[in-house]
């Protein structure tokens, strides 16, 4: 239920509901039993249970009605919710059982079928929703919300008419229950609006059940908990429409009443996940705030409670309901985030390392879900390393994510999965040969030219142009670091071709491509001149300032060192052709823009460049420095 909040990108907040996740048939469908093949995976995972032969053929074969009895004893049996696709099939065909069973009619016991139908529309509804099936998912919600509102408020005219006792609370809490998971059904549909009206009708029933309860506040204890929940998910829907000020308080209430569950009943597990839940969702929260030492306490304490529960229960399911690992890992991974807003780079690379263990267990469990996690949590580490400069560390993390997610494309089931799991392949492929140059070995070299090779048939193959430059780029300035530079011309060249076709395609976007082209062509020119080849070198060179003379027009002040940038490249270039007076002016314009008033910019480097192709020019043509930049380059001099 936990959702990690990615840098850059708004959270999606966890939800509690009230009845486990699930899937089924639209309501109107109707069929009363179990097909052969469902039937056969009942029998199969109760064998697996330990059910004797016996037992089985009592449950599962007989009179036409058995589907009931079978579908409710399975609810009870099988894991919330199912890693496995066979349990996660033959719940959803048990749920839909189930909901086939129940008719409501207008019999004496109107109002026991209608709780019970409004209960297993929710299941359905919440379990749907788990597999993405979002439409179905609210109808059935929906369809929840009425048949208990029904019950509600038809219930005392019927137990009237029937003489019997009517039980407000039992028909309030099948309501409230209701109301929850339809406010957040109606979340995932984006219907933020009738969400937090359900949501907030949710809360007031959760308080009226509460205040006219018979016994003692300290022995309330799922009144209680029912209204935190209700209280949560109000918080969860003001933050869907952005009142995140707003969804402060109603969570810090659920906080208060989660953490006092948790002291009354410090052997359950699942009030402190609830604690652990509610606190990172109101870290969520502050950090969109900009209270980022807030949000990392709030973080840490989740992080905290569910370190502690995971040490106390190691046999507990990874996930699911309860599931204390990977909610463990999430909350991990979401206090990296909240450490790296408050410029903690060690303490989130250490809370990303924390977290991988976990990964890796659901991994080997949910392996489509856990290596999806797996993968991103390692990604995260690998670049946060590399920008660390602990490149051999970062080699580590990048090649376990190539592993995981290579597993992954191969596991995929449809073209589409597959396209995106290759994509991020060949991405990670390149990283990976960039981390490997960092080492500066031959060995290493030679490593990140393999992976650097793959990514750029993985790009290529995919068509993704604009991935494909940054590795034809990369791929260029390997085979230059292991001196095969007459290789890199190759790929370097079709990464100009792609970047020309860029700009030319969408004039729009053509500063961000602009400078990339820049120095493409930069590396290309010098490349053309290491290699001899003077006037290949002195086109790209050419090429190389015009494109960097085109970004002055987006803003000079910002685009000047990019233009002097390739200006010393033409200096360099013409220079080696012995054309020194193009030198001197190249590297003199290059200077200017760099230095401006009399302060330099901060590229000092770029500034000594400069001045070194100057002087070189100066030098070897017998010429004269031009005369507004003597005294600077005297007083440089001194």
């Amino acid at each position: 239920m936990s959702t990690v909040a990615y840098a850059g990108r708004r959270a999606r907040l966890p939800r509690m509901w009230c009845s486990p996740p699930v899937t089924a048939a639209s309501p109107g469908q109707s069929t009363h039993a179990f097909d052969p093949e469902q039937l056969e995976r009942a029998r199969e995972f109760l064998a697996r249970q330990g059910w004797d032969e016996a037992a089985i053929e009592a449950l599962t074969e007989g009179s036409d009605d058995f589907a009931l009895p079978l579908a409710e004893r399975l609810i009870d049996l099988l894991p919330v919710p199912s890693p496995d696709r066979a349990h996660a099939e033959l719940h959803l065909e048990t749920l839909r059982v189930c909901l086939s069973a129940v008719a409501v009619g207008d019999a004496e016991d109107w109002f026991e079928l209608t709780l019970e139908r409004a209960s297993w529309a929710n299941d359905y509804a919440v379990r749907l929703a788990s597999v993405r099936r979002h439409a179905e998912a609210l109808r059935w919600a929906d369809e929840s919300v009425e048949l208990a509102r029904g019950a509600l408020t038809r219930g005392p005219e019927h137990a009237e008419e029937h003489a019997l006792d009517f039980d407000l609370d039992r028909a309030r809490w099948g309501l409230q229950t209701a109301l929850n998971n339809a406010s957040n059904r109606l979340a995932e549909a984006g219907e933020h609006g009738r969400s937090l009206a359900f949501g907030r009708e949710a809360v007031e029933l959760a308080r009226l059940r509460l205040a006219e309860s018979p016994q003692p506040l300290p022995l309330d204890r799922q009144l209680r908990q029912d209204l935190a929940l209700a209280l949560m998910n109000v918080g969860a829907s003001l933050y869907d429409q952005r009142q995140i000020a707003a969804a402060l308080e109603p969570t810090g209430e659920a906080l208060a009443l989660y953490r006092a569950l948790a002291a009354d009943h410090p052997d359950d597990p699942g009030l402190a996940h609830r604690v652990a839940t509610t606190s990172s969702n109101l870290g969520v929260y502050r950090s969109a705030l900009d209270d980022h030492e807030a949000a990392f306490e709030h973080t840490r304490e989740a992080a905290g409670v569910l370190r502690r529960i995971v040490a106390e229960h190691p046999d507990a399911p990874l996930v699911g309901a309860l599931g204390f690992g990977l909610d463990f890992a999430l909350l991990l991974d979401n206090l990296g985030f909240r450490a790296l807003n408050l410029g903690e780079r060690e303490a989130a690379i250490e809370a990303w390392r924390e977290a991988l263990p976990h990964h890796r267990r659901v991994a080997e469990r949910a392996p489509e879900l856990g290596r999806d996690y797996l993968s991103r949590t390692l990604l995260r580490l690998a670049d946060h390393l590399h920008r660390g400069e602990r490149h051999a560390e970062a080699v580590d993390a990048y090649t376990e994510a190539v592993e995981v997610l290579r597993a992954l494309a191969e596991a995929s089931e449809s073209t589409e999965q597959a396209h995106a799991w290759r994509s991020k392949l060949g991405r990670t492929l390149s990283n990976l040969g960039i981390a490997l140059c960092e080492l500066d070995s031959p060995d290493a070299r030679e490593s990140s030219l393999a992976a650097t090779r793959e990514a750029v048939e993985i790009l290529r193959e995919l068509d993704e142009r604009e991935h494909l430059i940054r590795a034809l780029s990369n791929l260029a300035k390997d085979l230059d670091a292991l001196d095969r530079v007459s290789e890199g011309v190759a790929p370097r060249a079709e990464a100009i071709a792609a970047l020309e076709a860029q700009v030319a395609d969408d004039s729009n976007a053509a500063e961000d491509h602009l400078g990339e082209l820049a120095d493409e062509l930069g590396d290309q020119a010098l490349s053309f001149d290491e290699l001899g080849q003077r006037e290949a070198a002195r086109d790209c060179a050419g090429r190389a300032v015009a494109a960097a003379r085109a970004l002055l027009e987006y803003d000079p002040e910002y685009y000047a060192p990019e233009l002097a940038r390739a200006l010393d490249v033409a200096a360099t270039v013409a220079n080696a052709g012995r054309d020194h007076a193009r030198a001197l002016e190249a590297s003199a314009e290059a200077l200017r823009l760099l230095i401006g008033d009399g302060d330099e910019v901060e590229d000092a480097g770029l500034v000594r460049d400069c001045v070194d192709s100057l002087g070189k020019a100066m030098d070897a043509g017998d010429l004269e420095a031009p005369a507004d930049l003597r005294a600077w380059l005297d007083a440089r001099a001194e």
